[in-house]
């Protein structure tokens, strides 16, 4: 539920449109020329429309089902 209301708070953010997408978005220069390496967390949480929105939240909340048996940190890889 923590991630499923990350990636909505996250979105809704975005959809203000005071950030721009290269903010928060993952490239090579960005991560390791720059070391950013914040990007590799927010890029998982960043969704500009809301199907994709819709489509990564629908299976964060199939997966959780495995958060029981792996453990919260293994989920977290997983997911």
């Amino acid at each position: 539920a923590l991630l499923l209301a990350i990636q909505i708070a996250v979105f809704l953010r975005l959809q203000r449109g005071d950030v721009p997408a290269d903010a928060v978005g993952q490239s090579f220069d960005s991560v390791v020329r720059r070391r950013e390496y914040w990007r590799v967390v927010t890029g998982a949480f960043s969704h500009f429309d809301a199907m994709h929105l819709l489509f990564n939240a629908s299976t964060t909340y199939s997966l959780a089902a495995l958060e029981r048996p792996l453990g919260f940190w293994n989920y977290l890889a997983v997911n």
